[in-house]
């Protein structure tokens, strides 16, 4: 009787368990999640009755999260630190929230590729704590409140796309000249008055630049033959000549500068699509 009793029991719970496409686990990490970053004020909410399947922004592989994306969705709190239970996840985007406190060490996040917790008013030392995952391919960190304890970043031999806007940054970093993979770049929103070291980086076809208080468009920009977008808004431009050999470039912003006149360094951009020129001085 007994033994009916432990294997009824075992068949209960395993029926329970089917239910849902997750394990009970990942399930309870989620709901973690959502109660930790006042879901129910999400712009777009989850069902807890139902299955984790049918949530906004979760993916579902072979019976595991493999992403959440809950960008622009009203998260607000601390970093869920639940997130660290779903070991699965390759993809993690809660950019663009009102998330607060310092972010946990995401060592645990093994095969994540993707990670994007910019525009938040996160703190703390970001690089700490991500600087075990190798395999990450774009790394968005930009615009919040922490630092970075290094800006060596040559370890993420697959890394395509970074964004350290927002860092205090007075330079390019070095480091990122070994990453032959890195084609988009934004380091804007800094300080940055040394760009020797963007020379290095000849793979890159999107940068940007903008709110850096640049007078003139670097020098160093007209060794990118690949680049194709360059955001150069909101500085003090007054010089152009680095545009001349940029002749692969397909998107130009010099939106909000003090342009009184549009530069003569345009004319030869042929393969142009997309010029703004918005909020200058033309007349």
């Amino acid at each position: 009787m007994k033994k009916f009793l432990l294997l009824l029991v075992f068949l209960i719970f395993n029926i329970y368990s089917a239910q849902y496409s997750v394990s009970t686990s990942e399930r309870n990490a989620l709901i973690s999640i959502y109660n930790q970053t006042n879901g129910d004020n999400w712009s777009q909410k989850w069902d807890l009755t139902k299955d984790p399947y049918y949530w906004y922004g979760v993916k579902i592989e072979n019976g595991a999260v493999t992403e959440l994306r809950l960008n622009g969705n009203l998260l607000e709190g601390n970093f869920p630190n639940s997130v660290l239970s779903l070991t699965n996840l390759k993809k993690l985007d809660v950019s663009s929230n009102k998330l607060t406190g310092n972010i946990p060490n995401l060592g645990s996040l093994i095969n994540l590729n993707y990670l994007n917790i910019s525009n938040n008013n996160l703190s703390g030392d970001f690089y700490s704590n991500i600087s075990s995952l190798s395999n990450l391919e774009e790394i968005l960190l930009g615009n919040n409140l922490g630092s970075l304890a290094s800006t060596n970043f040559s370890s993420f031999t697959n890394l395509k796309s970074l964004d350290l806007s927002g860092f205090g940054l007075t330079e390019i970093p070095s480091t990122l000249g070994s990453l032959s993979f890195l084609k988009n770049l934004n380091v804007s929103n800094n300080s940055i008055t040394q760009f020797s070291n963007l020379s290095a980086l000849g793979n890159l076809e999107e940068l940007n630049i903008s709110k850096n208080q640049l007078t003139e468009i670097p020098s160093e920009i007209s060794a990118l033959a690949f680049l194709k977008t360059l955001d150069a808004s909101q500085n003090n431009l007054t010089k152009f000549s680095a545009l001349n050999n940029l002749t692969t470039l397909e998107w130009l912003s010099l939106e909000n500068n003090n342009l009184q006149n549009i530069p003569t360094e345009i004319a030869p951009l042929q393969n142009l699509i997309h010029l703004n020129l918005a909020n200058n001085k033309l007349s």
